[in-house]
């Protein structure tokens, strides 16, 4: 056994004690020490020195502070350290080793390239060298792009994307759709028109309005009789309906009917909807009633509103339903593995039904967290274009040290499904790239005139 003091312990007089650990097939306690000796090793001074310094971003002059490897070549390694404690000393800081003589240092970065510099390291002394790191940086120009389109025409411009960095770089172009401003400017001040049915949907009708509040959506509340008098053209003019209650078979199943036939948006939650079918439900929903309260308990969410799991076990009487068309889409699967939730599109609307009472989601009261995820997912579907109008090319390419440009076409097409209404359609590019800088986004709009009206009558 070698015993070996630490730094602390390393004085003129110590002692050393030993500790025995015995099981039980030790017969007789104690234990028997031979041979001990305390042995002094000879402190031989190692031919060589120090060598410390910085590692900085050559772009930006800064230390990079995520961390650097430093090597020489006879193989001594070093890491640098932040040195938030000391003002006197920039972060990214190493300290190395090396024998003495003319060495190769060489010094990189996650996301950076190398550096090689040669050092004369002097014996028993302490040389200062820093590195500066070469790292691609992308610019891009224009910032952002405003295109003006007839409907059913596409155009395309282009981006220029510039390297000033001193190392090459890759790069991803995502794009993504993110909004629509219609071209008429509602009449109204508010986005969404909540339509509370009464019969004790009073709670239903302060969850959706709880919900649109953290979603940070404007919002008007009017009861069903007050619904059945408007005109459509004025539904219209909000963003989207949400209905709580039952569609009655009369004036309110003939109101949403005729404003889903004029291209309506449309919300509709309640655990009876599916009981007293109508037209509504087999027809525009395309759902077949199954059972009064087939989907209590937790649900799976599907599609849109995938990674969403409700549990509506405070709702007494949750239905569950199959899909008879084929252009609905389940979007909660029922704990009795039919469905519980769809999604449809279909001549011109777009609607979403839950076949449970909305305030019943979690303990079954009023704005429940879950709440605002389900409606945030449920009207990112029913208020954005589906399609996606807007694409680059090339979505990726490397792009060499500067000076070095790359040119991205980017296209904005409003013949696609869903855009046939003049307005303003937002979108996103978004400039992913493999240095430590942060994403850059480009903002686009496309702006779509001498629209024409998609609209069915009957």
């Amino acid at each position: 056994m070698v015993v070996l003091p630490g730094r602390a312990f390393i004085v003129s007089d110590f002692r050393i004690r030993f500790e025995l650990t015995s099981d039980y097939s030790a017969q007789r306690p104690g234990f028997y020490l031979d041979d001990v000796s305390i042995d002094l090793a000879d402190c031989v001074l190692q031919p060589g020195g120090l060598v410390i310094g910085n590692v900085y971003d050559v772009s930006t002059t800064s230390p990079i502070t995520k961390g650097a490897d430093i090597w020489n070549e006879d193989d001594y390694l070093a890491m640098t350290i932040n040195t938030p404690e000391d003002d006197d000393v920039d972060d990214a800081f190493y300290y190395i080793f090396s024998p003495a003589g003319t060495k190769a240092f060489s010094a990189t970065a996650e996301f950076y390239g190398t550096s090689t510099d040669v050092v004369t390291v002097t014996q028993s002394d302490t040389v200062v060298q820093d590195f500066d790191l070469d790292v691609g940086q992308l610019t891009i120009d224009p910032t952002a792009f405003q295109i003006t389109v007839d409907a059913g025409m596409s155009a395309t411009q282009v981006l220029n994307v510039a390297n000033i960095g001193g190392a090459g770089a890759f790069a991803e172009l995502d794009v993504e759709s993110i909004g629509f401003m219609p071209a008429a400017l509602p009449r109204v001040d508010e986005d969404i028109l909540i339509v509370n049915d009464g019969n004790y949907n009073g709670d239903a009708t302060a969850s959706f309005a709880a919900a649109l509040d953290n979603l940070g959506y404007s919002y008007a509340e009017i009861v069903s009789a007050d619904f059945d008098d408007m005109d459509v053209e004025d539904i219209l003019e909000y963003e989207a309906v949400l209905y709580a209650g039952i569609v009655s078979t009369g004036g309110e199943l003939d109101k949403v009917t005729e404003y889903l036939d004029m291209g309506g948006i449309f919300l509709v939650s309640d655990n009876d909807l599916g009981y007293y079918a109508n037209d509504l439900y087999t027809t525009y929903l395309q759902a077949n009633y199954v059972s009064d309260s087939g989907s209590d308990g937790v649900l799976t969410g599907l599609d849109i509103m995938a990674g969403i799991n409700p549990d509506i076990s405070s709702d007494p009487y949750p239905d569950d339903f199959t899909i008879i068309g084929d252009d609905a889409v389940g979007i909660f699967e029922a704990p009795s593995g039919n469905y519980a939730g769809l999604r449809i599109e279909r001549e011109g609307y777009k609607a979403v039904y839950f076949a449970w009472d909305f305030d019943h989601i979690g303990s079954g009261g009023v704005a429940e967290a879950e709440e605002t995820d389900v409606l945030d997912a449920a009207l990112s579907w029913l208020v954005t274009p589906e399609s996606l109008w807007l694409s680059t090319n090339p979505i990726t390419f490397t792009i060499a040290a500067s000076p070095t440009v790359v040119t991205v076409d980017v296209t904005v097409d409003s013949s696609l499904p869903g855009l046939d209404q003049p307005g303003d359609y937002m979108g996103l590019i978004t400039l992913e790239d493999d240095t430590p800088y942060d994403d850059i986004m480009i903002p686009v709009t496309m702006t779509v005139t001498c629209g024409w009206m998609k609209r069915t009558v009957r």
